[in-house]
């Protein structure tokens, strides 16, 4: 969930900060492996949670009546901060697991993204995002198109 409220507008400028708490549940059944004989195997069941609060800053320019720019200031905390190990056994049936780490507790972000109306239905939007944080460096690209009800 998260909640913004517009706390700046002039003209094309708007600067709106934005609240979030996310929660995630995922669960994985077991999965049996067998379309690679080399590889084939079980892996076990799975649960994974993560809780997320959220805290950022967004400078939105609209360029005209078409064209919208957004840069955004963010924090994001896990509460959770769990690693996540995958189990189970190979086809002779020896165990092993690996472990995907977490991506740590704080994670900062900077991203910028625009927006382009194509009519008063469709819209292109393009994105990219920065992530640095205890655990994550990262950088992740985006685009949508969105028809609007």
């Amino acid at each position: 969930m998260n909640v913004d409220y517009t706390i700046y507008q002039q003209d094309a400028l708007t600067i709106t900060p934005r609240v979030g708490l996310n929660y995630t549940k995922v669960d994985v059944d077991p999965i049996t492996e067998t379309t690679a004989p080399a590889d084939s195997g079980v892996l076990d069941s799975m649960d994974r949670e993560w809780l997320i609060a959220s805290l950022e800053l967004i400078f939105g320019w609209k360029a005209n009546e078409k064209l919208e720019l957004n840069a955004a200031l963010g924090w994001h905390y896990d509460f959770e901060n769990d690693e996540t190990t995958l189990s189970g056994v190979d086809k002779v049936g020896d165990p092993g697991s690996i472990t995907l780490p977490d991506v740590g507790e704080s994670v900062f972000k900077g991203g910028l993204s625009a927006n382009y109306a194509l009519d008063d239905n469709w819209a292109l939007g393009a994105d990219v995002s920065i992530y640095s944080g205890d655990e994550l460096n990262g950088v992740s690209l985006g685009a949508v198109l969105a028809y609007r009800f």
